[in-house]
Protein backbone atom coordinates (compact mmCIF):
# COMPACT_ATOMS: atom_id res chain seq x y z
CA UNK A 1 0.00 0.00 0.00
CA UNK A 2 3.05 2.21 1.23
CA UNK A 3 4.73 1.42 -2.34
CA UNK A 4 1.67 1.52 -4.66
CA UNK A 5 1.67 5.85 -2.92
CA UNK A 6 5.15 6.36 -3.30
CA UNK A 7 4.48 5.08 -6.80
CA UNK A 8 1.74 7.47 -7.04
CA UNK A 9 3.66 10.37 -5.69
CA UNK A 10 6.77 9.67 -8.34
CA UNK A 11 4.34 10.17 -11.20
CA UNK A 12 2.63 13.22 -10.27
CA UNK A 13 6.14 14.51 -9.92
CA UNK A 14 6.91 13.23 -13.68
CA UNK A 15 3.53 15.08 -15.08
CA UNK A 16 4.40 18.26 -12.96
CA UNK A 17 8.24 18.24 -14.30
CA UNK A 18 7.04 17.71 -17.75
CA UNK A 19 4.26 20.55 -17.59
CA UNK A 20 6.34 22.58 -16.12
CA UNK A 21 9.38 22.04 -18.95
CA UNK A 22 6.66 22.69 -21.74
CA UNK A 23 5.77 26.59 -19.85
CA UNK A 24 9.18 27.26 -19.57
CA UNK A 25 9.29 26.18 -23.78
CA UNK A 26 6.46 28.25 -24.12
CA UNK A 27 7.44 31.37 -22.12
CA UNK A 28 10.70 30.81 -24.01
CA UNK A 29 9.45 30.64 -27.23
CA UNK A 30 7.13 33.73 -26.44
CA UNK A 31 10.06 35.27 -25.44
CA UNK A 32 11.65 34.79 -29.01
CA UNK A 33 8.41 36.04 -30.77
CA UNK A 34 8.51 38.85 -29.10
CA UNK A 35 12.48 39.58 -29.71
CA UNK A 36 11.45 38.97 -33.59
CA UNK A 37 8.64 41.05 -33.94
CA UNK A 38 10.63 43.91 -32.27
CA UNK A 39 13.60 43.40 -34.43
CA UNK A 40 11.21 43.40 -37.30
CA UNK A 41 9.20 46.03 -36.33
CA UNK A 42 13.03 48.63 -35.99
CA UNK A 43 13.86 46.96 -39.22
CA UNK A 44 10.52 48.22 -41.31
CA UNK A 45 11.08 51.36 -39.45
CA UNK A 46 14.26 51.67 -40.77
CA UNK A 47 12.95 50.86 -44.28
CA UNK A 48 11.02 53.43 -44.23
CA UNK A 49 13.58 56.04 -42.82
CA UNK A 50 15.98 54.70 -45.77
CA UNK A 51 13.13 55.44 -48.09
CA UNK A 52 11.70 58.95 -46.92
CA UNK A 53 16.32 59.48 -47.55
CA UNK A 54 16.05 58.49 -50.96
CA UNK A 55 12.62 60.35 -51.61
CA UNK A 56 14.70 63.50 -50.70
CA UNK A 57 17.74 62.81 -52.33
CA UNK A 58 15.70 62.28 -55.48
CA UNK A 59 13.88 65.44 -54.87
CA UNK A 60 17.25 67.41 -54.18
CA UNK A 61 18.78 65.60 -56.84
CA UNK A 62 16.05 67.08 -59.49
CA UNK A 63 16.31 70.20 -58.21
CA UNK A 64 19.71 70.52 -58.58
CA UNK A 65 19.59 69.12 -62.51
CA UNK A 66 17.00 71.68 -63.06
CA UNK A 67 19.03 74.49 -61.21
CA UNK A 68 22.10 73.81 -63.24
CA UNK A 69 20.23 74.02 -66.92
CA UNK A 70 18.71 77.67 -65.45
CA UNK A 71 22.06 78.15 -64.74
CA UNK A 72 23.56 77.26 -67.85
CA UNK A 73 20.53 78.18 -70.20
CA UNK A 74 20.94 81.88 -68.43
CA UNK A 75 24.66 81.95 -69.40
CA UNK A 76 24.01 80.65 -72.88
CA UNK A 77 20.89 83.43 -73.15
CA UNK A 78 23.66 86.39 -71.79
CA UNK A 79 26.09 85.13 -74.61
CA UNK A 80 23.42 85.47 -77.65
CA UNK A 81 21.34 88.57 -75.93
CA UNK A 82 24.58 90.75 -76.09
CA UNK A 83 25.30 88.83 -79.79
CA UNK A 84 21.61 90.22 -80.76
CA UNK A 85 21.75 93.03 -79.66
CA UNK A 86 24.67 94.05 -81.90
CA UNK A 87 23.06 92.30 -84.56
CA UNK A 88 19.83 94.06 -83.99
CA UNK A 89 21.73 97.60 -84.58
CA UNK A 90 23.62 96.42 -87.58
CA UNK A 91 20.71 95.24 -89.12
CA UNK A 92 18.43 98.44 -88.32
CA UNK A 93 20.57 101.07 -90.08
CA UNK A 94 20.43 100.03 -93.33
CA UNK A 95 16.89 99.31 -92.83
CA UNK A 96 16.04 102.73 -92.20
CA UNK A 97 17.20 103.94 -95.15
CA UNK A 98 15.38 101.04 -97.05
CA UNK A 99 12.31 102.21 -95.55
CA UNK A 100 12.97 106.13 -96.15
CA UNK A 101 14.00 105.59 -99.89
CA UNK A 102 10.45 103.39 -100.16
CA UNK A 103 8.39 106.23 -98.66
CA UNK A 104 9.88 108.40 -101.15
CA UNK A 105 9.48 106.06 -104.05
CA UNK A 106 5.97 105.28 -103.61
CA UNK A 107 5.08 109.55 -103.34
CA UNK A 108 6.87 110.16 -106.90
CA UNK A 109 5.08 107.03 -108.60
CA UNK A 110 2.14 108.81 -108.22
CA UNK A 111 -0.35 106.99 -110.36
CA UNK A 112 1.46 103.89 -111.57
CA UNK A 113 -0.84 101.30 -108.76
CA UNK A 114 1.22 98.44 -109.59
CA UNK A 115 4.69 99.76 -109.10
CA UNK A 116 3.05 101.99 -106.14
CA UNK A 117 2.00 98.29 -104.66
CA UNK A 118 5.38 96.62 -105.21
CA UNK A 119 6.50 99.73 -103.12
CA UNK A 120 4.21 98.83 -100.10
CA UNK A 121 5.59 95.35 -100.37
CA UNK A 122 8.37 96.63 -99.71
CA UNK A 123 7.78 98.86 -96.77
CA UNK A 124 5.69 95.81 -95.11
CA UNK A 125 8.67 94.04 -95.56
CA UNK A 126 10.85 96.61 -93.41
CA UNK A 127 8.35 96.91 -90.80
CA UNK A 128 7.86 92.99 -90.32
CA UNK A 129 11.49 92.85 -90.39
CA UNK A 130 11.31 95.90 -87.96
CA UNK A 131 9.08 94.12 -85.69
CA UNK A 132 10.91 91.05 -85.37
CA UNK A 133 13.81 93.13 -83.84
CA UNK A 134 11.73 95.09 -81.62
CA UNK A 135 10.86 91.39 -80.28
CA UNK A 136 14.59 90.23 -80.02
CA UNK A 137 15.74 93.22 -78.47
CA UNK A 138 12.73 92.68 -75.53
CA UNK A 139 14.07 92.69 -72.09
CA UNK A 140 18.19 93.06 -73.33
CA UNK A 141 17.58 96.93 -73.86
CA UNK A 142 16.56 98.23 -70.38
CA UNK A 143 14.49 100.61 -71.76
CA UNK A 144 12.21 98.05 -72.34
CA UNK A 145 11.17 97.12 -68.90
CA UNK A 146 7.60 95.73 -67.70
CA UNK A 147 5.22 98.35 -65.97
CA UNK A 148 4.43 96.60 -63.29
CA UNK A 149 0.70 96.57 -61.93
CA UNK A 150 -2.09 94.13 -60.23
CA UNK A 151 -3.31 92.16 -62.52
CA UNK A 152 -6.34 89.42 -63.07
CA UNK A 153 -4.31 86.07 -64.97
CA UNK A 154 -8.10 85.25 -65.65
CA UNK A 155 -8.42 88.36 -67.41
CA UNK A 156 -5.05 87.78 -69.77
CA UNK A 157 -5.93 84.41 -70.11
CA UNK A 158 -9.29 85.08 -71.53
CA UNK A 159 -8.04 88.00 -73.90
CA UNK A 160 -5.08 86.08 -75.16
CA UNK A 161 -8.22 83.18 -76.04
CA UNK A 162 -10.43 85.89 -77.04
CA UNK A 163 -7.58 86.91 -79.67
CA UNK A 164 -6.64 83.86 -80.68
CA UNK A 165 -10.38 82.65 -81.83
CA UNK A 166 -9.67 83.91 -84.98
CA UNK A 167 -6.66 81.31 -85.37
CA UNK A 168 -8.87 78.53 -84.21
CA UNK A 169 -12.16 79.13 -86.66
CA UNK A 170 -9.72 78.55 -89.34
CA UNK A 171 -9.69 74.95 -88.56
CA UNK A 172 -12.93 73.39 -87.19
CA UNK A 173 -11.28 69.90 -85.95
CA UNK A 174 -9.58 72.49 -83.29
CA UNK A 175 -11.06 73.60 -80.08
CA UNK A 176 -9.83 75.48 -77.32
CA UNK A 177 -11.38 74.47 -73.69
CA UNK A 178 -10.79 76.60 -70.30
CA UNK A 179 -11.46 75.93 -67.02
CA UNK A 180 -10.47 79.54 -64.76
CA UNK A 181 -10.13 79.38 -60.98
CA UNK A 182 -13.08 80.49 -59.58
CA UNK A 183 -11.95 83.69 -58.06
CA UNK A 184 -10.00 86.49 -59.30
CA UNK A 185 -5.70 85.53 -59.42
CA UNK A 186 -3.52 88.27 -58.63
CA UNK A 187 -0.55 88.86 -59.65
CA UNK A 188 1.82 92.28 -60.46
CA UNK A 189 2.64 92.38 -63.53
CA UNK A 190 2.50 93.68 -67.00
CA UNK A 191 -0.52 92.83 -68.40
CA UNK A 192 0.24 93.45 -72.37
CA UNK A 193 3.65 91.46 -72.16
CA UNK A 194 1.86 88.71 -70.14
CA UNK A 195 -0.88 88.76 -72.97
CA UNK A 196 2.25 88.54 -75.40
CA UNK A 197 3.29 85.69 -73.28
CA UNK A 198 0.12 83.45 -73.52
CA UNK A 199 -0.57 84.17 -77.27
CA UNK A 200 2.55 82.72 -78.38
CA UNK A 201 2.25 79.69 -76.25
CA UNK A 202 -1.60 79.06 -77.65
CA UNK A 203 -0.06 79.74 -81.27
CA UNK A 204 2.93 77.55 -80.85
CA UNK A 205 0.34 74.93 -79.66
CA UNK A 206 -2.11 75.38 -82.72
CA UNK A 207 0.45 75.16 -85.25
CA UNK A 208 1.42 71.43 -83.01
CA UNK A 209 -1.90 70.31 -83.45
CA UNK A 210 -1.99 71.57 -87.07
CA UNK A 211 -5.73 71.13 -88.19
CA UNK A 212 -6.92 69.09 -85.45
CA UNK A 213 -7.04 68.45 -81.66
CA UNK A 214 -7.51 70.25 -78.55
CA UNK A 215 -5.92 72.87 -76.22
CA UNK A 216 -6.65 72.95 -72.68
CA UNK A 217 -6.22 76.08 -70.83
CA UNK A 218 -6.39 76.18 -66.84
CA UNK A 219 -5.39 78.74 -64.00
CA UNK A 220 -5.61 78.35 -60.20
CA UNK A 221 -3.66 78.63 -57.33
CA UNK A 222 -0.81 75.66 -56.00
CA UNK A 223 1.82 76.42 -53.19
CA UNK A 224 5.26 76.57 -53.97
CA UNK A 225 7.34 74.28 -50.99
CA UNK A 226 10.69 75.32 -51.88
CA UNK A 227 9.55 79.19 -51.61
CA UNK A 228 7.20 78.78 -49.76
CA UNK A 229 4.62 80.88 -51.03
CA UNK A 230 1.43 80.26 -53.58
CA UNK A 231 1.60 80.58 -56.89
CA UNK A 232 -0.70 80.78 -59.62
CA UNK A 233 -0.27 78.95 -62.78
CA UNK A 234 -1.21 78.82 -66.30
CA UNK A 235 -1.61 75.13 -67.64
CA UNK A 236 -1.49 75.05 -71.24
CA UNK A 237 -1.96 71.07 -72.60
CA UNK A 238 -2.21 70.88 -75.98
CA UNK A 239 -2.57 67.38 -78.13
CA UNK A 240 -0.32 68.37 -80.89
CA UNK A 241 3.32 66.03 -81.58
CA UNK A 242 4.96 66.79 -78.60
CA UNK A 243 8.73 67.83 -78.89
CA UNK A 244 11.57 65.43 -78.58
CA UNK A 245 13.64 65.20 -75.54
CA UNK A 246 16.33 66.38 -77.75
CA UNK A 247 15.12 69.40 -78.13
CA UNK A 248 13.45 70.25 -75.10
CA UNK A 249 16.08 71.92 -73.57
CA UNK A 250 16.82 74.17 -76.04
CA UNK A 251 13.56 75.51 -76.53
CA UNK A 252 14.55 78.59 -74.87
CA UNK A 253 17.35 79.24 -76.52
CA UNK A 254 16.91 82.34 -78.82
CA UNK A 255 17.17 81.73 -82.35
CA UNK A 256 16.21 78.19 -82.04
CA UNK A 257 13.07 76.77 -83.92
CA UNK A 258 12.29 73.63 -85.80
CA UNK A 259 9.47 75.74 -87.58
CA UNK A 260 10.27 75.84 -91.50
CA UNK A 261 9.31 79.75 -91.18
CA UNK A 262 10.32 80.46 -87.53
CA UNK A 263 12.37 83.22 -85.83
CA UNK A 264 13.24 81.03 -82.52
CA UNK A 265 12.41 84.61 -80.66
CA UNK A 266 8.94 83.40 -79.09
CA UNK A 267 9.82 81.06 -76.20
CA UNK A 268 13.22 82.84 -75.76
CA UNK A 269 10.84 85.98 -75.34
CA UNK A 270 8.40 83.98 -73.09
CA UNK A 271 11.04 83.06 -70.77
CA UNK A 272 12.37 86.33 -70.08
CA UNK A 273 9.20 87.69 -69.60
CA UNK A 274 7.91 85.44 -66.76
CA UNK A 275 11.31 85.65 -65.20
CA UNK A 276 11.23 89.32 -65.20
CA UNK A 277 7.88 88.53 -63.52
CA UNK A 278 9.34 85.89 -60.66
CA UNK A 279 8.11 83.39 -61.88
CA UNK A 280 8.96 80.21 -64.09
CA UNK A 281 8.01 78.42 -67.05
CA UNK A 282 7.53 74.51 -66.39
CA UNK A 283 7.49 72.13 -69.78
CA UNK A 284 6.50 68.74 -70.18
CA UNK A 285 6.00 66.33 -73.64
CA UNK A 286 5.38 63.14 -74.90
CA UNK A 287 6.31 62.68 -78.21
CA UNK A 288 3.52 62.31 -80.52
CA UNK A 289 0.90 62.78 -77.69
CA UNK A 290 1.37 66.11 -76.70
CA UNK A 291 2.91 69.30 -74.32
CA UNK A 292 2.26 70.95 -71.20
CA UNK A 293 3.13 74.57 -70.62
CA UNK A 294 2.66 75.82 -66.99
CA UNK A 295 3.90 79.22 -66.33
CA UNK A 296 4.04 80.00 -62.75
CA UNK A 297 3.83 83.40 -60.88
CA UNK A 298 3.83 84.73 -57.40
CA UNK A 299 0.04 85.49 -55.91
CA UNK A 300 -0.33 88.66 -54.40
CA UNK A 301 -3.72 88.68 -53.34
CA UNK A 302 -6.91 86.47 -52.78
CA UNK A 303 -9.47 89.21 -52.88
Amino acid sequence: MQLNNIESDFIDSSNVYEFLSSEKAADEFDFKADKFDLHYMLLQKRIDELNRELLTSKRKLKISTKRYENIERSARLSVMEEMAVNIAHEIRNPLGSIELFATCLHKELKDNNELKNIVEYISKGVKSIDAIISNLLLFINSENTPEFEVVNINDIVKDSISFSTHLVGCNDGLEVVSDFYDKPVFVSGDHELLKQVCLNIILNAIQAMSKKGSLFIKTGIKYNRFKKEENVYIKFSDSGEGISEENIKKIFDPFFTTKKKGTGVGLSNAHSIIKEHGGSIDVKSVFGKGTDFTLNMPLISRN
